[in-house]
């Protein structure tokens, strides 16, 4: 049960993270996308996310460190984009992103590590499928002013010519 339960909340790690399911959060306002790190609820859902991942991430705490050695690179990038507070204009908002940036790539280190590449590709494919159901779902209800114009569950338009 509870490794059903992990994999459902990879797929919904990976539809939050595709942007797939933010503007339920934040709601359907285009100004709402213009800034969103400063909507708190997108915030208070993206702690809880990562609070999840921490705990899955501490049950398999030895692929998870493996994974970690094996991109060294990659936390190298994420530990220089905190570095980055040190000369940056907005030192907070980069304090802000580069955890975000440094959370995302430690559920990347744990996915690539806890899972098989099948198995990758199966939670990939789930993913794929429920965010294409949530376009059929909502693309009718979420049409802008322009006719040929739809988003799906995308906050970002897709403009459609015949």
């Amino acid at each position: 049960m509870l490794k059903l339960l992990e994999r459902w909340f990879v797929v919904l790690m990976l539809l939050f993270l595709s942007d797939g399911i933010v503007w339920i959060i934040i709601g359907d306002n285009e100004s709402n996308f213009v800034r969103p790190g400063g909507n708190t609820a997108l915030h208070v859902f993206q702690v809880f996310l990562y609070f999840v991942a921490i705990l899955f991430t501490a049950r398999h705490w030895k692929a998870f460190a493996s994974g970690l050695v094996a991109g060294r690179w990659v936390l190298a990038l994420s530990l220089f984009a905190i570095a980055s507070v040190m000369w940056s204009q907005d030192p907070n908002g980069t304090a802000l992103h580069s955890l975000a940036l440094l959370a995302t790539t430690s559920f990347g280190v744990y996915f690539g590590a806890r899972y098989t590449w099948r198995e990758q590709l199966g939670l990939l494919a789930r993913t794929f499928a429920v965010i294409m159901a949530l376009s059929v779902v909502f693309a009718p209800l979420r049409r802008l002013s322009h006719p040929l114009a739809s988003r799906g569950s995308f906050s970002l338009r897709v403009e459609r010519w015949s």
